[in-house]
């Protein structure tokens, strides 16, 4: 097992109403997933006010793209963004994270009666109420994964106003994008699960199609990782390829699934993946 580290201090002080701010530019993303949950890293910029640094998307392979600048200090563009540098050092220059959660709507213009449109007019209000009902199982269900995992402290999770949440969310998540990937993972699938059951039995009987055929996907890598694995991706020897035989979409896809049989996925020490 990891050895016990000093806990990180992932508390904020709520003074006033939280505030996310959007990011426009949504419909300039190529999104895998166009609809539900929507993820953006945010910068904090005054007293319980952060702006994203990206639009907010469904598709949550855009975090692999921020957090490959995070920890390589390059810019990579795929589908539809291009990571920005000062704002990836502004989002992250306290050693953790800000991860803002909301459910987003189809962007498509949709006839009346289409299935998405549907989505639109009724399904969000369900999602987000949803959301709203398990944020705190959503909380727990990190904090049981992250106790696993020996993390220096724990997820704290905050709502914001107009159906917004903040997550704090501790550095090991941070250190590459199959980390990142599942840590998002489990969120998602985080607001079915309404605390009438462990955290593990939750996970060991997950059956919710929208997350069902990911969750088996990522097994191995989830199971490695609570197993004493440690895996990262060997982001210098990708920067050193990077635009001669990689490239951005590449590394865009390197979520926990297609990062496992990725020649740049490397074990390290686990005594170096807690980061304080």
């Amino acid at each position: 097992m990891i050895p016990e580290v000093k806990k990180q201090s992932l508390k904020i002080k709520k003074e006033y109403p939280l505030i996310i701010f959007d990011k426009k530019g949504r419909d300039n993303l190529s999104e895998g997933r166009q609809y539900q949950m929507g993820f953006a890293f945010l910068r904090p910029y005054s007293k319980n006010r952060y702006q994203a640094i990206t639009p907010f998307s469904t598709c949550k392979d855009y975090l692999n793209d921020i957090i490959f600048t995070h920890n390589t200090g390059v810019r990579l563009s795929a589908y539809g963004l291009t990571t920005s540098l000062i704002q990836t050092k502004a989002a992250f220059k306290s050693g953790i994270g800000f991860l803002g959660i909301t459910i987003l709507p189809y962007i498509t213009k949709l006839p009346v009666g289409h299935p998405c449109r549907i989505y639109n007019d009724e399904g969000v209000k369900i999602d987000k109420n949803r959301l709203k009902d398990n944020i705190q199982n959503i909380t727990s269900l990190l904090n049981y994964v992250e106790k696993k995992l020996n993390v220096s402290g724990q997820t704290v999770v905050y709502e914001a106003v107009n159906d917004y949440y903040l997550f704090v969310v501790p550095a090991y998540w941070l250190q590459a994008s199959n980390l990142i990937s599942i840590y998002s993972l489990l969120i998602r699938m985080g607001q079915f699960y309404n605390g009438d059951c462990t955290p593990t039995e939750f996970l060991e009987t997950y059956d919710n199609n929208l997350d069902l055929r990911l969750w088996k996907e990522y097994q191995l890598m989830f199971e490695g990782l609570v197993s004493g694995n440690f895996w990262v991706m060997d982001y210098p020897q990708m920067v050193k390829d990077y635009s001669i035989i990689i490239s951005g979409t590449t590394i865009h896809n390197l979520g926990a699934k297609n990062s496992i049989d990725s020649p740049y996925l490397k074990k390290v020490n686990s005594k170096i993946n807690n980061p304080n």
